[in-house]
């Protein structure tokens, strides 16, 4: 049994993807993202983060901003530009040479979450708390 192997957050429902059992979003290119893994999917409205879904990875295509500016429009239902524009004020808050910096585009499907292990719960059961002093 998979499992789950933590969670990604989104802030927006663009072009109401998180509707949907397939659905795509695209992200910093990480460790954290590889295929076969399962994610909790959490959706923030305000200051209220909800989960809302299980999801695996199905397919990650790397690529650079200035390579793929058709894969904005696509995940967030934007024109190209504005797409771009987007995704950089983002990340304003961290220091990104957008000529260097790797992007994923990332295809995910929801799943059940009762297929998975939920890898938090186990690795709390795993390791006990210990009152000191």
């Amino acid at each position: 049994m998979k499992a789950i192997f933590g969670q990604i957050n989104f802030s927006y429902n663009w072009n109401r993807k998180l509707n949907c059992k397939y659905f795509t979003t695209v992200r910093l290119k990480s460790e954290k993202y590889q295929i076969g893994r399962v994610y909790d999917i959490n959706y923030s409205q305000g200051s209220h983060l909800e989960k809302i879904m299980t999801a695996e990875i199905e397919r990650i295509f790397p690529f650079f901003l200035k390579d793929w500016k058709d894969v904005f429009s696509l995940d967030t239902g934007y024109d190209p530009l504005d797409s771009k524009t987007l995704i950089m004020n983002m990340y304003k808050n961290k220091e990104i040479n957008w000529e260097t910096q790797m992007l994923y585009f990332i295809m995910m499907q929801e799943k059940e979450r009762n297929q998975f292990i939920d890898h938090q719960d186990t690795l709390q059961k795993a390791i006990p708390y210990h009152k000191v002093g």
